[in-house]
């Protein structure tokens, strides 16, 4: 208000008496979509009628694949991961109840036969597009190859014909390689230290992994026998 100090003044003192509820409603009302200026949301009215009738969400987890998702020394659970879940809690109101009890495979058929809702950190494949539905993505990372000190003549996949790979069960990585690669052997494992373990102690010639993950699981359990190609 031009040149009405007093006027713009008394408006404010009549914005402040008007309740938050009453704002929302009027917003609700006359803009239906994504403004939310007053009822400060990042949810859809149709997404939080969702979410008042899904309170409580049941979501797997590996836990030992650190530093993103699993145990710490308390038992408890942790990492990335726990902390993007815990601000998913704060904004929603959702319940998240955490299965860390099950290995990448069984979580996977768990998902998907309904008996977990989420699997919080997964790789992107158009497979699964078949049977689960995607955010956006909220990290990228990228695999690596692994082989053991004493290899001197692994350092690309073509060198791998005919010899041996480790990859955790239920990972993306053994089903592109076996698409792909189909004359390299699979060595399935439960997860990515026993796959490590398998480099390490020459019972398979490779490992393939991110090298976040990777390398923390090396420099945890002491694995001196690796490098990376």
């Amino acid at each position: 208000l031009v040149n009405t100090p007093e006027l713009a003044e008394k408006i404010n003192k009549g914005f402040k008496k008007v309740s938050t509820k009453k704002l929302e409603s009027i917003e609700a009302k006359w803009f239906q979509s994504n403004s939310h200026f007053y009822s400060n949301t990042i949810f859809t009215k149709e997404e939080l009628a969702w979410i008042r009738k899904h309170k409580t969400i049941r979501v797997g987890v590996e836990n030992d694949l650190a530093p993103f998702e699993f145990m710490n020394a308390k038992g408890d659970f942790d990492g990335y991961v726990k902390d993007y879940l815990n601000e998913i809690e704060k904004l929603s109101g959702l319940k998240l109840e955490i299965e860390t009890d099950s290995t990448w495979a069984t979580l996977l058929q768990e998902f998907k036969e309904k008996k977990i809702d989420l699997l919080a950190l997964i790789y992107h494949t158009a497979e699964r597009e078949t049977f689960m539905d995607f955010s956006l993505h909220y990290m990228q990372v990228s695999d690596y190859i692994y082989v053991n000190k004493k290899s001197q003549d692994l350092s690309s996949l073509e060198d791998f014909k005919g010899k041996s790979i480790a990859v955790v069960k239920g990972y993306m990585i053994g089903t592109w390689l076996k698409e792909n690669h189909p004359d390299i052997r699979i060595i399935e494992k439960n997860n990515i230290l026993d796959a490590l373990i398998a480099v390490d102690t020459q019972n398979a010639d490779g490992f393939i992994g991110d090298n976040t993950t990777t390398a923390y699981t090396i420099n945890e359990n002491y694995l001196k026998n690796i490098k990376l190609v």
